[in-house]
């Protein structure tokens, strides 16, 4: 039997409609692509690595420290693009504690603490922000409003005060003799001293660039860079009440974070 030629025609032109179809459907599957993003804090003091209770510290006044830990929350870290290709806004983080707790052997604490943001669009983003602390919304949550395992089931003081934005616990050692004397606890919260930091240049997420790393020093959170410092002899604990030495230690948190390119 024979086949009408028009019919062979027709055909044809199905066939080559459908694959344009499929090209351009694997077309636009690239220009929405995703990737998994891993976000990584890794301590440090001064130029060394953080470690929990191994790593011995040398500080102000000819004394040295030990740290117990390290921890502050995250809040509302997101990327901010011009370009079509990705999102006018990408949010990755909307609340995490950052705990440098476990980081105890020097693995550890090279290898800092990942959170996987999974779906990213892929592109170049101009701006980062990202909040320290506990955003004012959260802040006026508490525990029971959670189930855990959840970063807001813990580390909470009272409605009137919300949660602990930043811990910071250790030892002192007043004479470098190796005996540490006195135990250091610094809680630091209250809505006036959450800080947001802003970063504005390019980050490029993509297959080849699936990680944003922030390093965060300890050191900077306890001196300010200008000779001020958080001074042992005279003050080894404070849970929000010397209003100033919370504010300086926010401060100093926003400065001891960086993002590393």
């Amino acid at each position: 039997m024979k086949v009408p030629y028009f019919f062979i025609l027709a055909l044809g032109l199905f066939v080559l409609s459908s694959c344009v179809n499929e090209d351009e459907g694997k077309g636009n599957d690239d220009a929405s692509e995703t990737v998994d993003l891993t976000v990584t804090f890794k301590g440090t003091f001064g130029d060394d690595p953080l470690q929990m209770y191994e790593g011995e510290y040398a500080y102000e006044d000819n004394t040295n420290i030990r740290l117990q830990l390290f921890q502050f929350y995250v809040s509302n870290l997101y990327l901010e693009s011009l370009e079509k290709s990705a999102p006018d806004s990408m949010p990755l983080i909307d609340i995490e504690l950052v705990s440098f707790l476990d980081m105890i052997s020097m693995e550890d604490a090279q290898r800092g603490v990942e959170i996987t943001i999974p779906d990213v669009p892929v592109g170049t983003y101009n701006e980062l922000y990202m909040g320290l602390g506990v955003s004012p919304d959260y802040n006026a949550t508490q525990p029971g409003d959670y189930t855990p395992p959840h970063p807001l089931d813990d580390h909470y003081w009272s409605w009137a005060r919300g949660y602990v934005f930043a811990k910071v616990e250790g030892n002192v050692d007043y004479d470098r003799d190796g005996t540490y004397d006195e135990k250091l606890t610094f809680h630091l919260g209250e809505n006036d001293y959450y800080r947001t930091l802003h970063i504005e240049e390019p980050i490029v997420i993509g297959p080849s660039n699936t990680s944003l790393t922030f390093t965060v020093d300890l050191e900077r959170v306890l001196k300010d860079g200008t000779g001020d410092h958080v001074d042992f002899r005279q003050v080894t604990q404070d849970h929000t009440n010397d209003l100033d030495l919370v504010r300086f230690m926010m401060d100093n948190l926003q400065a001891a974070v960086k993002l590393e390119q």
